[in-house]
């Protein structure tokens, strides 16, 4: 009979058993996936929907409505220092035009000089051979006298021909005698009957007037050029006619010796153009008042300050900036998760609630802004929150932000970025003491004085002088601390249902033992729930003792086996006759011992258990060899082969510190449990422990937890020190002594 009904079950549960377990990371997988879409569309809907609210809140400004030369219906002051653009710009016109004006930077070349000597020196040499050769054309033997005693018609043969012989002298312009230079007759004639020390003399008092003008510097050979060098020749101890003939020499070979330095000109104007006053209005400067015309410069300073409407209207460059911030705000926290949260299940939930509250925020804070202080905004709530449904750290981050946005629909303003910053990360810290329900209270009038003490230090920062209305704020505020805690406590219960996120007072509930689960466990399980009892003891004090979270260690551990309700009978602590195991062959017991984390999971999400208390559910076995049945599998088949993989688990391994431990606290106190009836002292108990946690290492169980070397040591002195409290009386412990007459 017995063995009738193990086939019946391996027939009923075979397939459903594989297909669960051999699709429950695809769908884990899928469901992730699918978290990540909604999450991605969540995060850029909350985005936009952000931005649009900040933009179309304290910058939807409509501004003045002012016309250059039409009287101006208000007084304006500026509510900052601010460029009086067209008086600026006109004193930068000025600097330009001057600079415009500037000389140009000038060097000497040296060269020049000695180009134009050579010049004169190679005109002087031609000139010196016109000289020769004129002085050979005018050199003839000087004319025959006739005697007078002589007859000369009787006397003499004379020849006609003879007067055609004789050279005549010629002025010079009747011959060819060229100079390469142009030159009037007069100045040639000079300088061809000069005589030879006067043309030596006349040379060097060129060279001379030459070094001085090219001293002097040339710029260009201009009419002012032209003007100096007359002067300085008119200087020198000549005729005139021959100081027209030098400057007639001198300017045709002058050339400019100063040349200009193109980069250094450039450099100099560049800073002579920089150099100009930059007006200024000042804060609290009269811009334009009350019946006055609205000048140009009036109109460009309000224009600047972004206090017209048109201004308003077509510069986007702010909006742009509000837009940056926000989505900067949003990758901060998305990348947050991504980093510290690899749990994608839990992702999804978690980043929907930040997301979603940053919105809500920043949608109060819009339709509220014109009417409430902003004290009244309740950043304390959702940083308190997010403090307890997630963690202070992440509760700090999104403060900051929250903070810096809604600042921006206030306009900017420093006192309630200062204020939120201040009191948001000091709730954040509080968190801590609303866990327990008797520490609220306390929570809330730390919360209140913080509040009243932040308020008052930015009023004497700010004010600089006692106000009464800054003391009525101040009140108001601290009363808004104690109203911030009381809120978020109220509305937990709300965010945990909606978003499906755990928290100590959630995981206080599930504990109880009046939980409908648990009342079945005791009920129709009630060796499971023993067991679970135990577990749940050395699960939360090795939790505690490494830092991981105790509470859901504890709850994880009460609802591990809960799907040994579907055949409690087939687990060895519920049964108390034979065991139906006995008469089924190993195959398909494995698969009914494996079937109680399937069914596990099915109560679990029936009963609307939380995600955490379901993963310690579906991993506090990982991928462990089923050993017993195994080994009973290879005895009966003989030389057969059996597959390894047909008797483990297929189930994640353990993800989370609470996880490990559950699975580590699952086997040491079944096995332990075991043992009692043949262990001699607390030493044996101890190697035992330690060498199954070791299996557990090699099996490669705890390969993917954050379970590190100093864990794993304390864990299992905390499950020793559980076991000594627990089993006292079975355990002899050597040389102990007796206390009973000490009580």
């Amino acid at each position: 009979m017995l063995l009738e009904r193990g086939e019946v079950m391996k027939e009923k549960t075979k397939d459903n058993q594989s297909k669960g377990t051999q699709s429950t990371q695809s769908t884990q997988y899928s469901q992730s996936k699918k978290n990540n879409k909604f999450n991605a569309l969540l995060a850029g809907l909350a985005c936009l929907l952000t931005s649009g609210l900040v933009i179309f809140s304290a910058y939807a400004n409509l501004g003045y409505d002012l016309e250059i030369g039409l009287p101006s219906d208000r007084r304006i002051m500026a509510d900052r220092r601010v460029e009086n653009i067209v008086a600026t710009e006109e004193n930068r016109r000025l600097a330009q035009e001057a600079a415009y004006r500037l000389e140009p930077v000038r060097e000497r070349d040296e060269r020049v000089r000695d180009w134009i000597e050579i010049d004169i020196e190679e005109f002087f040499q031609d000139a010196d051979r016109l000289r020769a050769e004129w002085v050979i054309f005018n050199t003839a033997p000087p004319p025959i006298e006739p005697d007078s005693n002589i007859d000369s018609a009787d006397n003499v043969d004379f020849d006609e021909n003879y007067a055609e012989d004789i050279p005549v002298p010629v002025v010079p312009d009747q011959r060819d005698f060229a100079f390469r230079i142009p030159m009037s007759s007069t100045s040639s004639e000079i300088l061809l009957t000069m005589d030879a020390g006067a043309f030596i003399e006349f040379q060097n008092k060129v060279y001379e007037v030459v070094g001085a003008t090219l001293e002097r510097g040339i710029v260009n050979v201009g009419e002012i050029e032209l003007h100096a060098l007359r002067t300085e020749i008119n200087n020198l101890d000549i005729n005139a006619d021959t100081r027209e003939l030098s400057f007639e020499i001198i300017s045709t070979f002058l050339r400019p010796n100063l040349i200009e330095n193109e980069e250094e000109t450039a450099a100099a104007r560049e800073r002579r153009a920089q150099e100009y006053e930059v007006i200024y209005f000042l804060q609290g400067q009269t811009i334009v008042d009350q019946g006055a015309i609205v000048s140009e410069e009036a109109f460009a300073v309000l224009n600047e300050l972004g206090l017209l409407r048109s201004a308003s209207e077509t510069n986007i460059i702010p909006e742009i900036g509000l837009i940056g911030i926000v989505i900067a705000a949003f990758a901060i926290i998305i990348s947050y998760f991504k980093l510290f949260y690899k749990n994608l299940d839990t992702f999804g939930r978690k980043e929907g609630l930040v997301l979603f509250t940053i919105y809500l925020i920043t949608v109060f804070v819009t339709l509220g802004v014109s009417s409430l202080p902003y004290f009244a905004v309740p950043i304390l709530v959702a940083t308190l929150l997010i403090a307890i449904l997630i963690n202070g750290e992440l509760a700090l981050i999104l403060n900051l932000f929250i903070t810096v946005i809604c600042a921006l629909i206030y306009g900017g303003d420093i006192r309630f970025l200062l204020f939120f910053i201040i009191t948001g990360s000091f709730i954040a810290l509080l968190s801590t003491y609303t866990t327990e329900r008797s520490k609220i209270i306390f929570a809330g009038i730390i919360s209140s004085f913080i509040n009243f003490s932040v308020a008052i230090i930015v009023m004497f920062v700010f004010d600089r002088r006692y106000q009464l209305d800054s003391l009525y704020f101040a009140l108001g505020s601290g009363a808004m601390g104690m109203v911030s805690v009381v809120l978020a406590m109220g509305t937990l219960p709300i965010w945990e249902v909606t978003f499906g996120i755990i928290t100590p007072i959630k995981l206080l509930d599930l504990a109880n033992p009046n939980n409908p689960l648990l009342r079945r466990l005791t009920i129709e399980a009630p060796g499971t729930y023993h067991h679970s009892l135990i577990v749940a003891n050395l699960s939360e004090t090795a939790a505690y003792d490494i830092g991981a979270n105790p509470s859901l260690a504890r709850v994880g551990a009460y609802y591990h086996d809960v799907g040994k309700l579907k055949h409690p009978g087939y687990f060895f602590e519920n049964q108390v006759g034979p065991n139906p195991h006995d008469d089924m062959n190993p195959r398909s017991s494995v698969h009914v011992i494996i079937s109680h984390i399937t069914f596990g999971l099915q109560l679990a999400s029936e009963y609307r258990m939380p995600n955490q208390v379901k993963d310690i559910i579906a991993q506090h076995h990982g991928n462990t060899l089923i050993k017993f049945f195994y080994f009973k599998a290879k005895s009966q088949s003989g030389d057969e082969e059996i597959p390894v993989d047909d008797y483990r688990y297929n189930f994640p391994k353990p993800q989370t510190k609470e996880a490990a431990i559950v699975m580590l606290a699952d086997t040491v106190e079944a096995a332990v449990r075991s043992k009692l009836n043949t262990v001699k002292d607390s030493s044996e108990i101890e190697a035992f422990v330690r060498e199954l946690v070791k299996d557990k290492q090699d099996d490669g169980q705890l390969s993917e937890c954050p379970l590190t070397l100093k864990d794993m040591e304390i864990i299992i002195n905390s499950f020793l020190r559980v076991f000594r409290g627990m089993y006292h009386e079975r355990i002899p412990y050597p040389k102990q002594e007796d206390t009973s007459d000490k009580k």
